[in-house]
């Protein structure tokens, strides 16, 4: 398959990376108010753990099920980009796998660094890990991540394969990055719409979320097309019209 962008399904996958963002968030937030009893301030950057949450076990819970709620998404991903699926399967396989940021997964832990660090952290009682306990956490994301990177590469053609497939692992990163950690959070910390909304957000969050949700629910059919099946070779012997002057003769051998 290739890359068929237009406006309309790039504004689509768009809307379902900004909500997979805030899913993944709210996976933390809800799991932090459901056991703790409190939200916990936030913003476009991320979330912070409120006073009843600071213990350790506690704390390990809440960071868990965010990266559970973006692994399993990548998995229907991977089941949705399988070979006896539909081509319009395939291609919101292909949007939902890389509007969850696998790169995203991949990077802080090589740096020691996010959700899947801080439960490692937690796990072992240490504010520095071990070889084992960095390399254990290496593994299980790798191998969360690594097949279902290798099906979407497979999905695509080979023509620009190493072109397209590079730039959905980095662009959607830094789209989220310019998007939502710079401009909107540069609007939350001007206090536009920075009063308490619902769900434990400021209400330019809840703005921003409903809004990209109705995009979603307006342009999520345009997913399918994202990728289109790769235009099979044209045998000349097929094609050549009757009566044209093209023929072709048998070799003989000696």
């Amino acid at each position: 398959m290739h890359l068929s962008l237009t406006p309309k399904n790039l504004l689509a996958f768009l809307a379902l990376l900004f909500i997979c963002h805030e899913l993944h968030e709210l996976a933390h937030t809800l799991m932090q108010y459901v056991i703790c009893g409190c939200w916990g301030p936030r913003d476009f950057l991320g979330w912070k753990t409120c006073g009843a949450c600071d213990t350790r076990i506690l704390a390990t819970w809440i960071f868990l099920f965010g990266p559970l709620l973006s692994y399993g998404l990548m998995w229907v991903a991977f089941g949705l980009m399988a070979p006896g699926k539909r081509a319009g399967q395939k291609a919101l396989g292909w949007a939902l796998l890389f509007a969850n940021l696998p790169l995203g997964r991949l990077i802080p832990v090589l740096d020691r660094e996010g959700d899947e660090s801080l439960i490692t952290r937690n796990i072992i009682n240490k504010e520095s890990m071990t070889v084992l306990s960095w390399g254990t956490e290496l593994a299980l994301v790798f191998l969360l991540t690594l097949p279902v990177l290798f099906r979407a590469w497979q999905v695509l053609e080979a023509r620009h394969r190493v072109w397209v497939y590079a730039g959905f692992l980095t662009l959607p990163l830094l789209a989220e990055s310019l998007l939502m950690n710079g401009l909107a959070n540069w609007f939350l910390r001007q206090k536009v719409l920075a009063g308490d909304g619902i769900l434990g957000s400021p209400v330019l969050m809840n703005v921003w979320n409903a809004g990209w949700l109705l995009v979603l629910l307006f342009t999520y059919e345009h997913l399918y097309t994202l990728l289109r099946p790769a235009q099979p070779a044209i045998d000349p012997a097929r094609e050549a019209p009757a009566g044209s002057l093209l023929t072709f003769k048998k070799e003989k051998r000696p």
